[in-house]
């Protein structure tokens, strides 16, 4: 193959300098083949690429927690209680025998109060290390064919919810959540 003497390759520095094109490795029914491609410019990088965005949304949860049965969450994100409320009980009262075992809470009338009570569980990173006991502690209180409002955010991690009283408890939270989406 001749070359130009004037040609536009010049000397050998100049050509040390030049970019090689990339390599593109396509996968075919007959086998592998290389083939060198010219990338598109920068500013056509939003035709070929994507970006993943996250976005936190908050979606609206509400259960009822019974008296005698503890309820285990687990929090991935975040947890804010919002509302607790108590519906009237039909049942006669001598049913009921005022929740946990020798639970009973000062300056409740007979119809009484119900109580939600919170406690943090160990996570798994603090299982072999010297932990202090996680207390009940009451985070809200409501009267009966009432609704409360309340802000209580929880990070994540392990917790058991009890009701406290002579009716179950409804909770209204709402949680974060992360969604991914591609751009």
């Amino acid at each position: 193959m001749q070359r130009s003497r004037g040609g536009p390759l010049g000397s050998v520095g100049e050509r040390a300098g030049a970019k090689r094109p990339r390599k593109h490795i396509s996968f075919a029914r007959d086998g592998i083949k290389v083939r060198f491609v010219k990338p598109p410019p920068r500013s056509m990088n939003h035709r070929y690429w994507f970006t993943e965005t996250e976005a936190v949304a908050k979606k609206g949860l509400s259960f009822e927690v019974e008296p005698d049965i503890a309820v285990s969450v687990d929090v991935s994100c975040r947890v804010q209680l919002t509302g607790v409320a108590s519906q009237s009980c039909k049942a006669p009262r001598f049913l009921f025998t005022g929740g946990v075992a020798g639970k009973h809470r000062p300056n409740s009338k007979s119809s009484g109060r119900v109580y939600l009570d919170l406690k943090a569980n160990p996570s798994l990173g603090v299982i072999g290390a010297v932990q202090r006991a996680s207390r009940w502690l009451t985070v809200a209180s409501v009267e009966e064919g009432h609704i409360e409002k309340v802000r209580v955010i929880l990070p994540p991690g392990s917790y058991t919810l009890r009701c406290v009283g002579p009716r179950p408890v409804q909770v209204f939270a709402q949680v974060w959540d992360f969604e991914t989406r591609l751009d």
